[in-house]
């Protein structure tokens, strides 16, 4: 048996983005304002708050985009001054290190593919590289001067 509502969360699952029935959206679009002045109230008031937004890894786009608009309205100009630069130094650096992130994973993905095409062969040391203990065990370490034994590594290949 469904419950009484079923239909109802049926309908609001299938509903187009424009469908302004949508409760959590209503609810959201109520609230969101005052999540936006709230941020603004910490940011003026609470140094321990200031410093998280200092060091934190940045909004997505839109909500970034709505921070600026709110600050227009919720700064003067004194504060947009202090805000705007520490604002879009953090987007910018974090959009950079997301740049990085995103180019290292598309370029592991390109090479793995390459590989099990065949495009580009797999390396000799692959299966070394998988046997480390071993190849440490072959090596020729003796004396003192060896840096391997003087930190103590060797001792657990022997």
């Amino acid at each position: 048996m469904q419950p009484p509502n079923m239909n109802r969360r049926l309908h609001l699952a299938h509903a187009s983005p424009k469908d302004d029935r949508l409760l959590c959206r209503d609810h959201f679009r109520k609230i969101y304002g005052r999540y936006l002045d709230t941020f603004f109230d910490l940011y003026l008031k609470n140094e321990e708050f200031r410093q998280l937004f200092e060091e934190s890894k940045g909004f997505c786009l839109p909500h970034f985009g709505d921070l600026i608009e709110t600050a227009e309205n919720k700064l003067n100009d004194t504060q947009k001054k202090e805000f705007y630069p520490k604002a879009f130094a953090l987007m910018q650096e974090n959009m950079e290190r997301l740049q990085k992130e995103v180019s290292w994973f598309v370029e592991k993905m390109i090479t793995a593919i390459k590989i099990r095409t065949g495009e580009i062969p797999q390396t000799v040391f692959s299966a070394a590289c998988r046997n480390v203990p071993a190849a440490i065990r072959q090596m020729k370490c003796s004396g003192q001067s060896c840096k391997l034994r003087s930190f103590g590594f060797m001792e657990n290949f022997q």
